[in-house]
């Protein structure tokens, strides 16, 4: 089944994080699919869902910059100079710290990082309790979704959604649509529009 989750969801979006889901919503630019960055089994779900190849990093999303510095090796100097920038529609490379997982910075050293502008995807990942990866909406290659209706068109099928238990990409925060769209058994999809 597919689920619809609105504003009021959002604390349920952000505990589909935390306990490994796929979540897409919109960011400053496109959809994206939301995981909890601290799970490599997301991870792994993630790569496959969007049918991506493995060693192509995520872009982490912050809920603010003082958070960027918990997980880098930036200086104040450099934290300062992300603040011109940051939140906003820019992707930061920053390097990572020495004990960052390596299915986030796929053993380059380096994360990219990105705060976003809109206060409620802000709190929403402040919610999470934890970064998340966020790639585009979209499978690997093919343009990536503007709207949630484009999310579901592109993920309702999705054969890796419906085989492996526990993969799930629930879409959140819809001002637009509020249905159910019926899935195979065990497997769900939830899009977020509404916030730009």
């Amino acid at each position: 089944m597919m689920k619809i989750l609105g504003k009021s969801n959002a604390k349920e979006a952000s505990d589909i994080i935390k306990d490994g889901g796929i979540v897409a919503f919109p960011t400053d630019t496109v959809f994206g699919l939301g995981i909890c960055c601290d799970s490599i089994d997301a991870f792994n779900r993630l790569v496959k869902v969007k049918n991506r190849p493995a060693d192509k990093p995520f872009t982490m999303m912050c809920w603010n910059v003082e958070q960027i510095a918990n997980y880098t090796n930036i200086s104040n100097k450099e934290l300062e100079f992300l603040k011109q920038f940051l939140p906003g529609k820019l992707t930061a490379v920053v390097k990572a710290k020495e004990d960052f997982p390596d299915h986030i910075d796929l053993g380059t050293g380096y994360v990219g990082v990105r705060v976003p502008l809109d206060m409620f995807t802000m709190e929403f990942i402040m919610r999470c309790g934890i970064p998340i990866l966020v790639p585009s909406a979209n499978k690997s290659g093919d343009e990536p979704c503007i709207n949630s209706k484009q999310v579901i068109e592109i993920f309702k099928d999705d054969s890796f959604l419906t085989a492996v238990k526990n993969t799930f990409i629930y879409i959140a925060w819809s001002l637009v649509i509020g249905f159910l769209v019926p899935m195979a058994v065990g497997a769900s999809i939830a899009v977020c529009q509404g916030l730009k």
